[in-house]
This record gives structure tokens, sequence and C-alpha cells, in this order.
């Protein structure tokens, strides 16, 4: 892609950053993947990503309708982990709940969606996951509108 195409698109001259890990850039490989089920367990998202071809796949690492979750156990963590190194499927995408809503206003809402974010980056640390898309801060980053990491009111 020529430069001015990507400034018109909406990229820079390089269209990785740390809210974009992938790359639009013929020179680098791209993964093919898709969003997959974690229905009976964060595990069996691998081996349907491998069922299917994927090369990547993307998870909730729980619920994305409910504000509260069982902790993993490490069973749970430990079947992810030989499911990764069984299958060779390595990269993995989390994405985050839409209940989350770090501009409210109101206070306890606020400190629940920052908490939800907490706990969520600990199931991706518990699980080897390096990215967590949260829908709503990427694409306000990706307008300019906010920061890769952290803001007012987020701490």
């Amino acid at each position: 892609m020529k430069k001015k195409e990507a400034a018109k698109r909406g990229h820079g001259e390089t269209t990785t950053s740390p809210t974009r890990p992938f790359t639009d850039s013929p020179t680098q490989s791209s993964l093919l993947g898709a969003h997959m089920s974690i229905a009976g367990g964060v595990d069996k998202a691998i081996f349907q990503g491998q069922e299917v071809g994927c090369e990547a796949i993307q998870i909730f690492t729980k619920s994305s309708r409910q504000w509260v979750s069982k902790p993993l156990s490490e069973e749970e963590i430990a079947n992810f982990h030989n499911a990764k190194k069984t299958t060779g499927l390595t990269t993995v995408v989390a994405h985050d709940s839409y209940l989350y809503n770090f501009a409210a206003t109101d206070d306890a809402l606020r400190k629940k969606s920052v908490n939800g974010l907490i706990d969520e980056m600990e199931r991706c640390e518990a699980l080897g996951i390096a990215y967590l898309l949260n829908p709503v801060l990427e694409a306000l980053v990706r307008r300019g509108v906010g920061r890769a990491v952290g803001g007012p009111g987020c701490g």
C-alpha cells in the first residue's frame, strides 16, 4: 500500500502500534483467524480454531455479558497452555467485555469497569495472552480521542 493511500485510510507509514499489533503490510504475513467460543472451557477454543484452519483466534476469557465470573482454575489454565502446545496455535487475542464504561460519570460504574478490566488482564496473564482488545478504547484510540494505555479516571 502506498503511503498516501495509507494516510487516506487513517494509517501512518507503519500500521502497527501497541493497540494494533498486526499489520496490513504486504511484506509481513497476516494471520487468518476467527472468534471462538469458550463453552466447555477456554482450551476448547484452541481446538475449535485448529479444526477450522485458524492461524490465530480471538476469545472472551469469561462471559462478556456478566460482571462477575468465577476465577480460572489451575486445571483450566494448564489445559489452555497444553492445548496451545498440542495444536501449535499460539496466537490468541482476548476480547474485553462490552459492559465496561470507563467514561462513566457514576463512580461506582467506572470503578466496576476498571476492576473488570483488571480481572481481564489478570486472566490474560494467567493464560499467556499478550493482546486484549477493548472495542470502545480501540475505536477511540484509532480516532485520536484516547491514549493507548490509561487515561484520566482510570486509576
